[in-house]
């Protein structure tokens, strides 16, 4: 049974998106090298390109639209690190899981922004594109971790 059957298939995702067998392995026992993963590399690439897009927001929206998308989108790298710390495997995927959460959360402020206008079309949706791509990662990586 799929987490989010919206996502696509897991299995695929998980065996395109990870970079070695030896990361499989490793998920389970220890995430400390969390820079080596395609997880947390996506959600670098997130977080840059939702601060770029959030200084073209209108000002008004400093301390509201934008605080948030900049707090959404550090979170996923953060708590894809921070998980790499912890030794057991729940405490490893209860971070995945916020991680996965921080992702939806947004995808739901660009979904807003797009219904709004507030940036051009094709900006919101490359950035919609990685999020997506990212929800179907880490649904897969949790997958393998709670396995």
């Amino acid at each position: 049974m799929e987490v989010f059957p919206h996502l696509g298939s897991q299995k695929r995702w998980w065996r395109n998106y990870l970079s070695s067998k030896d990361q499989v392995q490793s998920c389970k026992s220890e995430m400390r090298n969390f820079k080596e993963l395609l997880i947390w590399q996506k959600g670098m690439q997130i977080w840059e390109e939702s601060y770029d897009l959030s200084r073209l927001l209108p000002s008004e929206e400093r301390f509201g639209l934008v605080s948030q998308i900049n707090r959404a989108s550090s979170s996923i790298p953060a708590n894809i690190a921070e998980g790499g710390s912890r030794k057991g495997v729940k405490d490893q995927a209860r971070f995945i899981q916020i991680a996965l959460g921080s992702a939806f959360e947004l995808e739901t402020f660009y979904l807003g922004i797009q219904r709004l206008k507030l940036l051009e079309e094709s900006m919101v949706k490359r950035v919609l594109d990685l999020i997506i791509e990212e929800q179907k990662m880490l649904s897969g990586y949790l997958s393998k971790l709670e396995a």
